[in-house]
């Protein structure tokens, strides 16, 4: 059902999204859990519905499947594909991400977690710890960039002036 285009916008149109979210966060029901995995896990495939999913809580959702104690599993494997899709698609959501308190700790637990197999969750494993590297070398040079600005502006203030350098030879 949630990989039919008419059947993911009526889920998001009636306001499923945030129910499923929170049935990804109730371990005490796991059968329920896997339910809500496959739908958000479907539903984080399509642009419409990925900021639906963002906004109920989605990453922090996902993320804490990754933290479980259990081992590598289909439940798991979904919510990295999911993140993986949900991060791809926004600069912004992946951000997030980053910022999250122990995603990436999650995240590369388990990517430990497959040993020296490949799977193709591995490679989403991989994407998602590039993205956040990404995202935290671009938050870098912005965080750069407004020091230098700040230490203009301080000395503009002092009624110093910049002098620029000769190029060296």
């Amino acid at each position: 059902m949630a990989g039919n285009a008419v059947a993911q916008e009526s889920i998001c149109e009636c306001g499923a999204v945030p129910l499923l979210v929170a049935l990804l966060r109730d371990p005490t029901r796991p059968v329920a859990q896997a339910q809500a995995m496959a739908v958000v896990g479907a539903l984080a495939a399509t642009p419409a519905a990925q900021e639906e999913i963002f906004k109920a809580g989605g990453l922090p959702a996902l993320t804490s499947l990754l933290s479980e104690p259990m081992p590598r599993t289909q439940l798991k494997e979904s919510a990295v594909s999911a993140l993986h899709a949900l991060c791809r698609a926004s600069g912004a959501r992946a951000n997030a991400l980053m910022v999250q308190p122990g995603a990436q700790a999650a995240l590369q637990g388990a990517l430990a977690a497959y040993g020296p197999c490949w799977y193709p969750c591995k490679a989403d494993l991989h994407c998602l710890l590039n993205l956040l590297s990404k995202a935290q070398a671009d938050l870098h040079c912005l965080l750069n960039l407004l020091s230098k600005a700040q230490v203009i502006a301080a000395a503009e203030a002092d009624g110093a002036v910049m002098v620029e350098r000769p190029e060296a030879p």
